[in-house]
């Protein structure tokens, strides 16, 4: 038997943490206290040692540092200094029609305000290179564009300069390209899984008796 909670202590508003609550069943005797299992914010965890890995191997982003994680924050910082969409999207069309053709319209999954790539919420980082390397041609017209027609020492072409720079560096663009797949193939199904439906229950994310299961099958492939 497994149960998941997402907090770790009974004070954060959710209730009984793991191993509250698996003291509580022992005692009326729905649970034996040698075969219960207590996965503790799995959901989290998985997240978190990502971060770990990724800070470990290519480092954390900021003004000063050259390496993808940064990359990535450079776009979604350029997209963020944008008055929300209304500004931003008729720039981004006509990056798009400008690299793939004057009759092509862009995709929604293009034009969308790409969500602030946080490491300790690493399906934001998954998905925003899976972003940046599948439209990658699009978005350096775009910023190139920005760069040609803002003044030098604004925010936004600060910003679009930065991610041209470090675009332009080979083993960034493998990095990335890296971590798109892992994320394409790996890491997303899994991350949708922890939020699906239960069809028998109808209820959704951290469903306890799941997650032994899934780290099996894990395991095995």
């Amino acid at each position: 038997m497994a149960w998941n909670t997402g907090g770790g202590s009974s004070d954060s508003g959710g209730g009984f943490t793991g191993p509250e609550m698996k003291k509580s069943l022992v005692e009326i005797g729905l649970a034996d206290s040698h075969t219960y299992i207590h996965v503790n914010c799995t959901h989290h965890n998985d997240q978190t040692n990502l971060r770990v890995a990724v800070e470990l191997v290519y480092g954390s982003g900021g003004l000063a540092e050259r390496n993808v994680s940064q990359l990535i924050h450079a776009f979604s910082d350029t997209q963020n200094l944008f008055d929300g969409k209304i500004e931003a999207i008729p720039m981004m069309t006509s990056a798009w029609k400008f690299v793939r053709g004057a009759n092509s319209e862009p995709p929604r999954e293009f034009l969308a305000m790409m969500q602030e790539p946080i490491l300790t919420r690493w399906g934001t980082v998954g998905e925003a290179c899976r972003y940046t390397e599948t439209y990658l041609d699009v978005v350096l017209a775009f910023t190139r564009a920005l760069c040609g027609s803002r003044k030098k020492a604004s925010a936004i072409s600060q910003c679009a300069s930065n991610f041209n720079s470090l675009a332009a560096v080979d083993e960034i663009l493998v990095n990335l390209g890296f971590l798109a797949d892992f994320d394409r193939h790996f890491f997303h199904d899994h991350l949708e899984f922890n939020h699906s439906t239960d069809e028998n229950i109808g209820s959704a994310g951290f469903l306890p008796h799941h997650h032994l299961v899934r780290y099996f099958i894990t395991n095995q492939e």
